[in-house]
C-alpha cells in the first residue's frame, strides 16, 4: 500500500492499490460497462472499515450500541 487510503484486498481482477477510499463519489449505473467481479463479505468489510476510518465514522456493529 502506498497511502493510508489504499485498501489491500486480494482479488483476481484487482491490482494492488485498486481500492482507494480517499475520494469516493457516487457513480451513475450507466457508467459501468461490465462486471469484473464481486467482493466477498470479508473483503467488503475491509473496505467499509477503511472508509469509516477516513470519514471518522463508527460502523453500526462496532463498539457501543445505538442510543434510544
Amino acid at each position: 500500500m502506498e497511502t493510508r487510503f489504499e485498501v489491500a484486498v486480494e482479488h483476481p481482477v484487482l491490482k494492488a492499490g485498486a481500492l482507494d477510499v480517499q475520494q469516493t463519489a457516487a457513480v451513475q449505473a450507466v457508467k459501468f460497462v461490465r462486471r469484473l467481479g464481486a467482493l466477498n463479505a470479508l473483503q467488503m468489510r475491509t473496505v467499509e472499515e477503511a472508509l469509516a476510518q477516513v470519514l471518522g465514522l463508527q460502523l453500526a456493529n462496532e463498539g457501543s450500541q445505538p442510543q434510544p
